[in-house]
């Protein structure tokens, strides 16, 4: 039932926490029953342990102590060498160097991808609709209400009051061990006061099992049983569930479900997860998306955060799984969510899908920006001829809630939403001001680092097809609470941009290209900046390794002086082969200059589809 308790004096305990991990120093206990420090590197549905000096580490299955691993001979897993760890980091003679196998090792990346997906599947991650790997544009504003179970063991039992509970859910004034607010109080920060995020606090619940016997389970089993029968025992209490807020399908937007005990093998048993259960029914609503994490002291505010980004802002992880660079560290909440108890807000595509903050369109601006840091607000660079794919910039300073952020300065983040940040093609990247995604403490522009983002700079501001985007942002200023800088030509000028609008006039008109068909390809031209162009030209041609199954009938088209806001209509036909086969992508260039200004766009054609 729920509970009001007095404050008591706080106990310590030692606090592992959910994904991700990138080094972070933790202890675990051998079977001795004493304490090593060890590393840990991924998230919870795959995780590898170094020892601190550099050697890969394994729980034994057999022996149940932290030993040395190697790798199998197919490489598929790591296999204990019966070498016991026994690192501790105020202790530099605990620790080895003189083991005759390498150190940092990991098995393939085939396996990783299995093991992966499996433990996705151990925790029904693939039924839920709000953690896909893409984001939608999903306002987050006003009263949310969700729900906190606080869970106890018969061998782990609670040394936190109830109401410390409550105070880290809801208490606008949180301070407790060191963190910056409540979780409440951080969706208000992040959100510029438009959201009130609550929870209601029930506990303490004794499960029925010793936290011995969950950990024994495969990872999530144990979690999802608890969360079911906690959840039926709120029922019991005579709890309206209806009075939480639901998503569309009738699912509780958020259930965090807090635990105490500390699982003792990492991605194993009650490791801390976030998972759907959609099995409880009350009041006309139903169970669905969930996190865990731990119910010890000290209580941390990051992963609670991070975790519920996905359930109430429906942001995917921006990490990599697998382990590899993500190119955001702690840059993001979603992604390594910077101080442990002062978390970093998300990405400002993240922030802008929730209708948070400002957006102000610079496409095609040409001229002074002062750009005002940590301000909800952040400036766009649309691609014209894919609504998916585009820049945004935000100054950002290291104070406030972003003071664990890597680096202050310009950020300027390359989003597509047709991307995906578990593959090559993320959704979400940021430019490196360094050109090095391995190292964020350079990663943003400013006067002594990078001053400039460009077509021909390093990186540079093409998009993703590798077209010029047309952004140049140059001349950035020094870091700072206003940040000054230019963006375009620096002068008066026209600004070139070119749109494919479509194919029109095919031989058999079914709006398609076919082997033997001549028909026409249809292009805006148009001017966007400041003044006339001079008398341009636009130019069509087929390029690739397909280009001899194309032929431009007038590959030159004259649009004439171009006026500032003008639009120019302009049709090229093209012939396709008769050799040309179904399903052959054809590539056209088009180039519009008028002898001092130039852009070009590329356009893919998969003959024989619509």
């Amino acid at each position: 039932m729920k509970k009001i308790f007095l404050f008591i004096m706080l106990f310590v305990s030692i606090n592992i926490i959910a994904a991700p991990y990138n080094g972070k120093i933790l202890q675990f206990k051998q079977p001795d029953g004493s304490f090593v420090d060890l590393k840990l590197f991924g998230t919870e549905f795959y995780m590898r342990a170094e020892g601190l000096d550099g050697y890969t580490l394994i729980r034994d299955a057999k022996t149940n102590w932290i030993c040395y691993a190697k790798l199998s001979e197919n490489n598929n897993e790591l296999i204990s060498t019966g070498i016991i760890y026994k690192g501790k980091k105020d202790n530099g003679l605990t620790l080895r160097n003189d083991l005759n196998f390498p150190k940092h090792i990991d098995i393939s990346n085939k396996s990783r991808a299995e093991i992966i997906a499996k433990n996705k599947k151990s925790v029904n991650l693939n039924e839920q609709l709000v953690l896909k790997n893409k984001t939608l544009v999903h306002h987050v504003i006003g009263n949310i209400k969700g729900l906190c179970i606080v869970v106890d063991f018969s061998d782990e039992q609670a040394v936190l009051p109830i109401t410390e509970f409550d105070n880290f859910c809801n208490d606008l004034n949180y301070i407790n061990f060191g963190n910056n607010g409540s979780l409440r109080k951080f969706y208000s920060d992040i959100s510029g006061g438009l959201v009130d995020y609550q929870n209601v606090v029930y506990g303490y619940y004794r499960a029925p099992l010793t936290f011995a016997e969950y950990e024994q389970m495969p990872m999530g089993v144990g979690a999802q049983q608890i969360l079911e029968l906690a959840l039926n025992w709120i029922e019991s209490t005579g709890f309206d569930f209806s009075t939480l807020t639901t998503n569309p399908d009738g699912s509780i937007e958020a259930i965090n479900l807090m635990y105490t005990g500390v699982a003792q093998t990492w991605s194993q048993g009650m490791w801390y997860h976030q998972g759907y259960y959609g099995g409880f029914y009350a009041d006309g609503v139903h169970s669905g998306a969930y996190n865990t994490s731990p119910a010890n002291s000290p209580l941390e505010l990051a992963t609670v955060a991070h975790e519920n980004g996905h359930m109430i802002g429906k942001w995917p992880d921006t990490y990599k799984y697998d382990g590899s660079d993500d190119g955001i560290g702690s840059f993001d909440l979603m992604c390594w969510m910077g101080d442990y108890y002062n978390p970093v807000p998300p990405n400002p595509h993240f922030w802008t899908n929730a209708g948070w903050g400002k957006v102000v369109d610079l496409t095609n601006y040409n001229g002074i920006n002062n750009d005002t840091a940590n301000t909800l607000t952040c400036y766009k660079y649309k691609n014209l001829n894919d609504t998916n794919e585009f820049f945004l910039i935000e100054n950002f300073r290291q104070i406030s809630r972003y003071a664990s952020v890597p680096d202050e300065g310009l950020t300027i983040w390359h989003i597509d939403r047709s991307g995906d940040n578990q593959t090559s093609h993320n959704e979400v990247y940021l430019e490196h001001a360094n050109n090095d995604i391995t190292n964020h403490y350079d990663a943003c522009f400013h006067f002594g680092l990078n001053v400039e983002f460009g077509e021909t700079t390093t990186p540079n501001s093409n998009f993703y097809n590798g077209n010029p985007s047309g952004l140049r942002i140059w001349d950035i200023g020094n870091s700072g609470n206003i940040m000054t800088y230019k963006l375009g030509a620096g002068q008066a000028a026209p600004t070139f941009n070119l749109q494919y609008v479509n194919i029109a006039n095919d031989n058999n008109a079914n709006g398609f290209l076919e082997a033997s068909e001549s028909a026409d390809v249809n292009v805006n031209a148009s001017n966007f900046g400041q003044i006339n162009s001079g008398n341009a030209t636009v130019t069509c041609s087929a390029i690739g390794a397909n280009a001899g199954f194309v032929t431009v009938n007038n590959p030159v088209a004259n649009a004439g002086i171009i006026n500032v806001s003008q639009t120019i209509p302009l049709a090229f036909n093209i012939t396709i082969s008769s050799l040309t086969s179904i399903g052959t992508v054809i590539d056209l260039k088009f180039l519009i200059s008028d002898g001092t200004y130039s852009t070009y766009i590329t356009k893919s054609i998969v003959i024989g589809v619509q």
